[in-house]
């Protein structure tokens, strides 16, 4: 793997522990929304327990209820972003979305994305997420 690409991965990962983890979560699954990534590799073959979602579904189900779901979340993280000042939307995009964002300093970016994921995580929390 490329070193740049290797650091660059790295600096994502660590601006992500910045955010707490729900909503870091929630970002993360926007994020894989808005690149049209919302796959999921699927579940044992087993009936399983779909956290948030009203109970269990049987394996060969859960995958298109789990999907149609984060789509749901992803929707409604998005209007939560839409609602931030620009600033905060670009901090997030550039960790979530895979942006390329520039940013005048490492500790610019950070303060930005922390305030607006605290800010997101408010309204996100306000409108259903967990």
């Amino acid at each position: 793997m490329d070193d740049n690409f290797q650091l660059a991965r790295e600096e994502i990962d660590r601006l992500r522990r910045l955010v707490p983890e729900r909503a870091d979560y929630n970002l993360n699954l926007w994020g894989a929304w808005r690149r049209a990534d919302t796959g999921v590799a699927g579940y044992a073959d087993h009936s399983t327990c779909l956290e948030n979602m009203g109970g269990c579904a049987a394996a060969e189900s859960s995958d298109h209820v789990y999907e149609r779901e984060c789509g749901r979340w992803a929707e409604i993280a998005d209007v939560c972003i839409d609602g931030l000042p620009f600033e905060y939307r670009m901090a997030i995009s550039h960790v979530y979305e895979s942006s390329v964002w520039k940013f005048r300093s490492d500790a610019l970016l950070e303060e930005n994305l922390i305030e607006g994921a605290r800010r997101f995580w408010i309204d996100a929390q306000r409108r259903g997420l967990v």
